[in-house]
């Protein structure tokens, strides 16, 4: 599924692997990872993903703990859901324009008016359900915030950039950094 968002003045345009999630355990855990994925319902090949993403980029997140599902028989929404109760990280995957690998975090940069008070930025915050983890310094009105609930990070990106309070809203995506 194709999915855009804008940067500064342009549309960027990323294709999303719907089926297909990046999952990464927040604690280590006793239990067999495949065993408890199978117990929420998730029935998932762990290698079939290798066809449709690029092989030696997953090989870097995989080095960094990542595990690839390629899902099967479930909703993206519902897996998410699920995995995220087994105290898994949980990122949609997508391709960028060059068909390079992105991870989706819950993460986004957002700039918004400059004219607007401290209490009405945390009002808008509240009303899109953000919580702001960290007010970036080279801009004013600049911050990093956290969605609460796992929305899809890139449409909310392009949701709120539409929005009159907020002059960008930019996902951040984890991208495979190689070794110089």
């Amino acid at each position: 599924m194709v999915v855009s968002y804008r940067l500064r003045d342009k549309f960027i345009t990323l294709d999303e692997i719907s089926d297909v999630l990046a999952i990464r355990p927040l604690a280590p855990n006793g239990s067999d990872l495949n065993t408890a994925i199978e117990s929420v319902g998730i029935r998932y090949s762990p290698r079939a993903a290798d066809e449709i993403i690029p092989i030696e980029e997953v090989r870097y997140f995989e080095a960094a703990g990542w595990i690839f599902l390629r899902l099967q028989g479930i909703s993206t929404p519902l897996a998410i859901k699920r995995l995220i109760k087994l105290g898994m990280y949980v990122g949609r995957i997508y391709l960028n324009e060059d068909r390079h690998l992105l991870i989706g975090t819950t993460r986004l940069t957002v700039k918004l008016l400059d004219n607007l008070a401290p209490d009405d930025i945390e009002l808008i915050f509240a009303r899109y359900r953000l919580k702001m983890v960290r007010k970036l310094g080279f801009s004013s009105n600049l911050f990093t915030v956290e969605v609460e609930n796992h929305h899809d990070i890139v449409e909310l990106a392009l949701n709120l950039a539409q929005q009159s309070e907020f002059i960008a809203a930019e996902p951040q995506l984890l991208e495979p950094m190689q070794t110089r």
